[in-house]
């Protein structure tokens, strides 16, 4: 609690009240850009895949082993061996990837959902060109 106190004091005291008041509109940015991500969301959907199996091991393995008459150290012993396996396993399937060729460039199909990989048009370059000069000169 003091510590969060006094984090709000340093802040309301550091931080210069209206410094982000520059008149332009943000650039869009956020979840609407997340969302048009494809390796991005399927990157999240193996995230929830991999968390819902965890959640299994921790909280309903347990229960189905009492259920069945097993003892608790049997529960102890299988998530020793799982930890064994990962660390055992986790250099070698790291070693193996290193193998794989990386993404030779953004136009990949490794980045083939993200903004960054479509070819943008002359005007856009153009309106960030000028953005760029406008802030360079703001800065001197």
């Amino acid at each position: 609690m003091a510590t969060s106190v006094a984090f709000a004091v340093i802040v309301a005291v550091g931080i210069p009240r209206g410094h982000d008041r520059s008149g332009q509109k943000p650039a869009r940015n956020g979840f609407a850009i997340a969302a048009r991500d494809r390796v991005l969301l399927a990157a999240l959907l193996f995230l929830l895949i991999g968390l819902l199996l965890y959640a299994q091991a921790s909280y309903a393995l347990p229960l189905a082993l009492a259920a069945n008459g097993l003892p608790a150290s049997l529960y102890g012993l299988l998530i020793t061996v799982n930890g064994a396996i990962v660390v055992i396993f986790q250099p070698l399937f790291i070693a193996w990837l290193s193998r794989l060729p990386a993404c030779p460039s953004s136009a990949s199909p490794c980045h083939a959902g993200s903004p960054r990989s479509r070819p943008s048009s002359r005007r856009a370059q153009a309106r960030g060109r000028s953005r760029r000069r406008a802030m360079s000169k703001r800065g001197r």
